[in-house]
């Protein structure tokens, strides 16, 4: 299952336009590990598999049931146009906008979310 997880987080993920950097700095792991994630090469815990889900504005069931279906399915054509309609409804129901901090965030550049990260640390 832990492919079918990965293959809706990164669609979920490019819905969003979200970069893997950012993912793997808002998850506090490195690019490698969240890019292992998507590729589902490596499973995701529930404490990140929760956060994930608050980054995308989902409920943790809705990534783990379009998973389920991937399986049942055997097939993926159909999950972007999913995942964007859910991406809708979820943003029409809570009216969610980026924080400035993420807006700063998604702006950066991979070397710069580096030192930030390392600066949180000290």
């Amino acid at each position: 299952m832990k492919k079918e997880i990965g293959i809706v987080i990164t669609s979920c993920r490019k819905q969003h336009q979200f970069k893997q950097d950012y993912m793997a700095f808002k998850l506090g792991i490195t690019t490698h590990a969240y890019a292992n994630i998507e590729r589902g090469r490596s499973d995701i815990c529930s404490e990140k598999l929760i956060l994930v889900s608050k980054l995308f504005g989902l409920k943790t069931h809705q990534i783990i049931v379009l998973a389920e279906e991937i399986m049942d399915v055997g097939r993926i054509d159909w999950l972007n146009d999913v995942v964007k309609g859910i991406v809708r409804l979820s943003v029409a129901i809570h009216h969610k906008e980026l924080t400035e901090e993420d807006k700063f965030l998604l702006g950066m550049d991979k070397s710069a979310r580096s030192v930030l990260k390392h600066q949180k640390t000290i």
